[in-house]
């Protein structure tokens, strides 16, 4: 007869570190101001070492497994406001005045894309993966971190690929879609949240993780339409053009030339309040890629 009884210890103990990690990573939000700094980076620290003793496997919980299908929100028919009140400086010199906007409905994926998520396409496809991975591997520990690094025709290569997966269509948001996602119709909200700035809300540069964090932790950051890490953490592609005098939200078309920017919105783990507002943008050239990442739409009636 064998003796397990090491292996037994082995295993005991493993189950408990991640019964102690679980608890960690869903420990509720404290009431205490002074206490919520060290609430997130316990989740971030206990997400991350999930993920590294899971090798990978954790059941993911904002998409499915095998396609990569995200989990979608709807977000309504109807007109939004858009853009920055005067008094609200964002990015650009050229701002755009606030002005109403009329969408149809639309899915937009609740998080970015994951680095998870890319890896099946990256080994699907047979792509060069993001240049800080290894081989066709994200960066262990963070593999329900946003992917980053992804230039505009990268985004652009996964979209046409989950396209094909799902049969329907997938693209990126214009930004007009992006930021109603992240403002809701209601008012002329400065971040997803409210109007009122909360370092505990998002992963910007106040909060000084210095680093991506897995995506969805900061829940009290939701949007109106509970759309998630719309602002700090990654940049994020939009389809449209950057305009000089107007809002470009309805194009939807790829640029042959590849001479022309796109929108960038949300701001970064790296960016101050100020450049996380619902409505700054910023832009970057088509092959720009350095902390980028992105999130899809799903066009509706596409079948």
């Amino acid at each position: 007869m064998t003796d397990v009884g090491e292996v037994r210890v082995e295993s005991d103990l493993l189950d408990s570190i991640r019964r102690r990690l679980k608890a960690a990573a869903e420990a509720p939000e404290p009431k205490a101001v002074e206490q919520r700094r060290s609430w997130i980076l316990s989740r971030v620290s206990a997400l991350n070492t999930l993920a590294r003793i899971e090798s990978g496997e954790l059941t993911p919980r904002f998409w499915r497994p095998g396609t990569g299908e995200p989990d979608w929100v709807m977000i309504p028919a109807g007109a939004f406001s858009m853009g920055i009140p005067d008094n609200d400086p964002g990015a650009f010199d050229d701002e755009k005045p606030v002005r109403r906007v009329d969408l149809p409905a639309y899915r937009i994926a609740r998080v970015p894309i994951t680095n998870a998520q890319y890896s099946l396409y990256v080994k699907e496809a047979q792509i060069d993966p993001p240049e800080h991975w290894r081989g066709s591997q994200p960066p262990q520990g963070k593999e329900d971190h946003p992917v980053v690094y992804i230039n505009w025709p990268g985004a652009q290569g996964y979209c046409r690929w989950l396209s094909e997966k799902l049969g329907q269509v997938v693209r990126l948001p214009t930004e007009a879609e992006w930021e109603k996602a992240a403002r809701g119709d209601q008012d002329l909200r400065r971040y997803p949240w409210g109007n009122t700035w909360d370092v505990m809300r998002c992963n910007s540069g106040e909060l000084g993780l210095g680093d991506t964090s897995p995506v969805g932790i900061f829940s009290s950051g939701a949007s109106p339409y509970g759309v998630l890490d719309m602002a700090g953490n990654v940049f994020e592609w939009c389809q449209s053009r950057v305009e000089a005098n107007a809002y470009d939200v309805d194009d939807d078309r790829e640029d042959p030339l590849g001479e022309s920017s796109r929108v960038l919105r949300g701001g970064s783990f790296l960016e101050l309040r100020g450049e996380v507002l619902c409505g700054c943008r910023n832009r970057g050239r088509l092959d720009h890629r350095d902390g980028i990442g992105f999130r899809v739409v799903l066009v509706a009636n596409s079948r």
